[in-house]
């Protein structure tokens, strides 16, 4: 699932990538152009043995939009909205009523509601939910409901371009924590430098994409168990 799923980019590669796996993608996003562009891309790269559905729902405000997904969807990759600020939700948010009235926090507790035990989000999120003392109040609410699987920090600017901020980010795995889910043994922590695209536009030269690499890394791979432990 992503719930802010734009022109379907993440749903489209998550398709791709699971080429012969049968899955249901399920998108969202507040535009119903953006909903109307997804519902395009992915009929005519979806395989026959997957499947796709779509709403059009404000993901603060979708109660009902999103009753069928309570706590039954498997996997969650998004890029959402960063650090709106909100007045009020129309589900309880334990990271909203803490203090923390932004999109980032009240994200998070949506996508817990959504997972299933054991399901995995991963998404963006501003650096400073990661490392500003601001948070600690938030990171130690997030630890008690998921656990922590890895952390990818991006370069300052990877957003500038095309968003016009320059907000810093990072990639977080979380996996929503469960009775018969077994924490994870081991976590991944990366820089990426560089990803491949200019981050402004006096940039001639930007280096490799530094995320494949990660990606690539039998020690990250061991974390998501997509390789056997290694040796020595």
């Amino acid at each position: 699932m992503d719930p802010t799923c734009g022109g379907g980019t993440f749903l489209a590669e998550a398709s791709r990538v699971w080429a012969d796996v049968p899955c249901k993608l399920i998108g969202n996003d507040v535009d119903k152009m953006l909903v109307g562009l997804t519902d395009i891309v992915l009929a005519l790269s979806v395989p026959s043995h997957q499947s796709f559905e779509l709403q059009c729902a404000n993901i603060y405000d979708c109660e009902d939009t999103f009753k069928n997904y309570w706590a039954g969807v498997d996997c969650i990759l998004a890029n959402p909205p960063f650090s709106l600020g909100l007045e009020r939700v129309a589900f309880r948010s334990n990271l909203f009523e803490l203090g923390y009235r932004n999109s980032d926090a009240v994200f998070l507790d949506l996508c817990h509601r959504l997972l299933a035990p054991g399901g995995s989000l991963v998404c963006l999120l501003p650096h400073s939910i990661i490392v500003n003392a601001d948070y600690q109040a938030l990171r130690l609410a997030v630890e008690r409901d998921w656990d922590l699987c890895g952390i990818i920090t991006l370069p300052e600017g990877v957003f500038y371009l095309s968003a016009n901020t320059t907000t810093r980010a990072d990639i977080v795995h979380l996996r929503r924590k469960g009775d018969k889910h077994r924490p994870p043994s081991h976590l991944f922590f990366a820089n990426a430098p560089s990803v491949g695209i200019p981050l402004n536009s006096r940039m001639s030269t930007y280096g490799e994409n530094s995320l494949e690499m990660i990606v690539c890394d039998n020690r990250v791979q061991e974390c998501l168990g997509l390789r056997g432990p290694s040796r020595g």
